[in-house]
């Protein structure tokens, strides 16, 4: 039985995910200051893509549907393995391209290089996701007794203190905001009793648990509020804008959290008011079914469609053209895809 919001919510997720990519590869072309502006403010408003996906993780293994341990390490990981070893080649030889066709890397060579970067976790930055969702994957069964025998209250002590830990690295490392920087940076260990598990259990809250209108205005509120926060996060990318530093809007920020958990709820609200499916659901439906590979591939697409169609010109025209057109041809692939016997199951 299908969950029609989670349906929802994972086609809007993947949504945002395409529409973040291109932003992030939009700000490196030419565009004059309110443009690059603009992209900020744009990739703010979808930051949310993958936070949404693992409190749909959560919400559907830990309260929705059974939890088939079997299945989860026969088939699940398998194939997310599988999935982060294939692509971590085809992502390898599309950045290595030009020196695999004129010949200056051997074959030999780029598998030994991948292998490396597969085991560093130093390959294509959309990968990333498949690290986590394994780890997650793995906790998965410990969470579920949690989830299912720990009292509601107990449930909201765990999230309140896991904001509490990223709101305290926010103070910590975000130079506007550092009113605990006196302290040590060493207190980024904060964080390693809870990361993206406030999503999980954050998600398996929401699903398990009607939260009251007034709790939801408030979640609500923050969330609108959290957007202000769009120039700080200019100005910490600007300032300091090495792989891995921290950023306000990082997806273990409090202020990305909060974002997450009202756009989580207000489409679960929104859903359960409306009883009828709609027209566009059976699109929004297969594409919730299809949302890794979608992930997994639309990152090639969007950078070939970048290649051919330079990313140059009016934001409001170029960002949605390379949108539609890069959600087409992965939606067209992973179909394509799906339809190979014993291939489509495990690679999309």
């Amino acid at each position: 039985m299908r969950v029609k919001y989670i349906d929802y919510i994972k086609c809007i997720a993947i949504l945002c995910v395409i529409v973040i990519h291109l932003c992030g590869r939009y700000r490196y072309a030419t565009v004059s200051a309110e443009e690059y502006m603009a992209t900020f403010v744009l990739a703010w408003i979808v930051r949310t893509g993958v936070p949404l996906f693992f409190m749909c993780t959560g919400a559907l293994f830990l309260h929705i549907k059974e939890m088939d341990i079997k299945k989860l390490f026969t088939k699940n990981i398998p194939k997310l393995v599988i999935c982060l070893i294939l692509y971590s080649f085809i992502y390898s030889a599309f950045m290595k391209r030009d020196l695999l066709i004129g010949q200056e890397m051997g074959v030999l060579t780029f598998v030994k290089e991948t292998i490396k970067e597969i085991i560093g976790g130093d390959g294509a930055a959309p990968l990333w996701y498949l690290y986590a969702i394994i780890c997650v994957y793995l906790m998965l069964p410990i969470f579920r007794v949690i989830v299912d025998n720990a009292s509601k209250k107990l449930i909201e002590y765990y999230l309140i203190m896991c904001f509490i830990a990223a709101v305290l690295l926010m103070f910590i490392n975000v130079p506007q905001l550092a009113i605990l920087a006196g302290w040590t940076h060493n207190m980024n260990y904060i964080w390693f009793f809870c990361g993206y598990s406030i999503y999980i259990v954050g998600g398996a809250y929401i699903a398990k648990y009607d939260v009251s209108k007034k709790v939801r205005y408030v979640i609500y509120a923050l969330a609108v509020i959290s957007l202000f926060f769009v120039e700080v996060s200019k100005k910490q990318f600007e300032g300091n804008p090495a792989p891995g530093a921290y950023n306000i809007n990082d997806y273990l920020s409090p202020l990305t959290m909060i974002y997450a958990m009202a756009v989580f709820i207000l489409i679960k609200e929104c859903c359960s008011r409306k009883k009828e499916d709609g027209k566009l659901y059976p699109v929004i439906k297969y594409i919730s079914q299809n949302t890794l590979g979608i992930y997994l591939i639309h990152s090639l697409i969007v950078d070939t469609l970048e290649i051919v169609l330079p990313l140059n010109g009016n934001l409001f025209v170029v960002i949605p053209v390379h949108f539609v057109l890069a959600l087409l041809i992965t939606v067209l692939i992973v179909f394509v895809l799906k339809k190979i016997p014993f291939v489509g199951k495990w690679v999309v």
